[in-house]
């Protein structure tokens, strides 16, 4: 009785989802595995089925929203406006340093000298975090060069090379 509902349930899904599960009349092959397979390949159908529907929707949302943006936004209009073109070419014609050329020089200097790259910023970032300790949390009064050279030495010879291997 069991086997019976499942199999009706089993049957309205396939049927629901644009496909219908194969008789176990059907067919020459009855073997276990090919049941197993079948059982499989219709759960993929169906998982497939359910991720085109969420895809279709988020489309559909996705073209909704960039409608609403464009038409209704003021600060986009104004975005295209004389005045903002102008602001554009001043700032195309004076050079830039920003922060994507700085990390795109540190990431050469690391593919071609890794072990020192990464030595030197270690010691970097000790010397900065022993200042910071020592300003911060022992709030001395002036700070202790011998400490600070010390730790940025550690982080120069030991700190960085050891974390590269």
């Amino acid at each position: 009785m069991y086997q019976n509902k499942s199999k009706k349930r089993k049957r309205k899904k396939c049927q629901h989802y644009g496909f219908r599960e194969k008789e176990e009349n059907e067919g020459s092959a009855s073997s276990p595995t090919l049941k197993i397979l079948t059982k499989r390949v219709n759960a993929f159908r169906i998982k497939t089925f359910r991720l085109e529907k969420k895809l279709t929707n988020i489309e559909s949302q996705n073209k909704r929203t960039e409608s609403t943006k464009s038409s209704s936004n003021p600060v986009l209009k104004d975005l295209h406006s004389p005045s903002m073109k102008m602001r554009d070419a001043d700032m195309e014609e004076r050079p830039q340093n920003s922060l994507n050329d700085k990390k795109q020089e540190y990431l050469t200097l690391l593919e071609a000298y890794p072990v020192w790259s990464k030595a030197v910023t270690s010691a970097l970032l000790t010397f900065v975090g022993d200042l910071i300790c020592q300003v911060v949390i022992d709030q001395v009064p002036s700070s202790d060069l011998k400490r600070v050279s010390l730790f940025t030495f550690l982080g120069l010879a030991l700190v960085g090379p050891t974390l590269h291997f």
